[in-house]
């Protein structure tokens, strides 16, 4: 397989697992600021930085729904919007289209159209069924992948990506719970629940997390089942496990289990309920910058394995 096309593939995987989860964030994160008072100190800007922007290019102060989900969702400056990532999805299958299923190529053309017709306006915020759309829709070539391509390299690459992704947005939604923990200065009061229950369902775990744990919402139990869970295919010890799973079935794939045991070690030996605020965003920043390692680890070990070569001699 060339590298080209393994880097298309692994792309294809990231993008769409972006997208769902950007679109599924969005959308949960709209209930949430609907029913807390401004008081608690929790804004649109912390939906931000979550995606990476800390210091998002957005009028200065307070800043609206409909400015933040502008930026985000179709804002052609921000190479990582919604409309963006699905643009990219399409693309890197356009020029793969040959080792994907039919159904997958129809399904991910028919998702970039209705992103272009419902995602384009930038003034103007993304109904909350359009949001909807997008996830179900992400969900089916999700599926459609599973159900349909054989188990071969460009379906390892692609779940490889997938599993990256997620890994990475899961560690993101925790920090950015915790920050809103820690900024908040003690106003959130009787609104601490809510919020780990809009972590739970910005990832979809609130029923699976529910059936675990079989008590109310606590943070350091809502950190530990994301962190932790062996079950959930969106906790971080899930995804990881399913990254040395596709990197098994991959040649050449030494350098990549490096930085991957590493993050491994990390979830299992957090004690969470014995850390602090402070501590668990520490955590979560070593964690993003372990599958940080592991994305440049494949990148070198497949993608651009003659820069690697030549930078080890």
């Amino acid at each position: 397989m060339l590298s080209r096309v393994a880097e298309r593939v692994y792309w294809i995987g990231r993008y769409i697992e972006r997208t769902e989860s950007t679109a599924r964030l969005l959308l949960v994160y709209s209930g949430l600021l609907l029913d807390l008072p401004p008081s608690v100190g929790i804004s649109w800007r912390n939906v931000c930085s979550i995606m990476g922007y800390d210091d998002p290019p957005l009028p200065p102060g307070d800043t609206t729904r409909e400015q933040v989900l502008g930026f985000l969702v179709a804002n052609p400056g921000n190479p990582s919007s919604l409309l963006r990532s699905i643009e990219q999805a399409r693309e890197n299958a356009r020029t793969t289209r040959e080792i994907l299923p039919s159904k997958v190529w129809r399904a991910l053309n028919e998702l970039q159209l209705f992103g272009r017709s419902k995602l384009t306006d930038t003034d103007t915020a993304p109904r909350l069924e359009d949001l909807d759309d997008i996830i179900e829709r992400c969900q089916l070539i999700s599926g459609l992948v599973t159900g349909t391509m054989s188990r071969g390299v460009p379906y390892r690459f692609l779940k490889l990506g997938q599993d990256l992704e997620r890994a990475d947005m899961s560690s993101r939604i925790i920090d950015v719970g915790a920050q809103s923990l820690l900024s908040s200065d003690g106003r959130l009061g009787g609104y601490e629940n809510s919020l780990w229950i809009t972590v739970l369902r910005s990832l979809s775990a609130y029923q699976m997390y529910c059936q675990s744990v079989r008590r109310r919402v606590i943070g350091s139990d809502v950190i530990n089942f994301l962190l932790k869970d062996k079950q959930f295919p969106r906790s971080i010890y899930y995804c990881l496990n399913a990254v040395r799973t596709s990197l098994g079935k991959l040649p050449n794939h030494d350098g990549c289990l490096v930085p991957l045991t590493a993050g491994g070690e990390r979830v299992t030996d957090a004690k969470v309920r014995e850390l602090d605020v402070a501590a668990i965003r520490r955590l979560m920043d070593e964690l993003q910058r372990d599958i940080g390692n592991v994305h440049n680890a494949v990148v070198a070990s497949w993608f651009q394995p003659e820069a690697h070569s030549s930078a080890a001699n």
